[in-house]
């Protein structure tokens, strides 16, 4: 009965070649995965199409109002002053409060939310 010594050995190296390969294979698929992680985060912080036409939409309409309320404010100071010194303004006769538009009231837009304030 003759016994091969060199078998186990060559098994060893075999089996340490394969550990070997299986880890390096390991560590470029975590690469991978954290290039793709990368990635992922960085399409969701991009904004996208809607969100701006949104954003868009919702400034317009702010800067409606903010002119609502300018010429509303503007309209009231005038009829104060007028009342206080006895005569009609002489700024924008044809802006009386009462003739203005009431705010036009739209639903919230759903890609902006109001910060709580806590």
């Amino acid at each position: 009965m003759r016994r091969r010594t060199s078998e186990p050995a060559v098994t060893d190296e075999v089996v340490l070649g394969i550990l070997q390969q299986l880890q390096s294979l390991d560590q470029r698929l975590g690469r991978v995965e954290e290039l793709l992680a990368e990635a992922e985060v960085d399409r969701l912080a991009q904004a996208e199409q809607q969100d701006l036409l949104d954003l868009r939409v919702h400034s317009a309409r702010l800067a409606a109002e903010l002119s609502r309320v300018t010429v509303d404010l503007q309209a009231r100071i005038d009829a104060l002053a007028a009342r206080s010194a006895g005569e009609r303004p002489s700024s924008s006769p044809a802006v009386e409060v009462e003739h203005l538009p009431p705010p036009v009231e739209q639903p919230p837009s759903p890609a902006w939310e109001p910060h709580p304030d806590e």
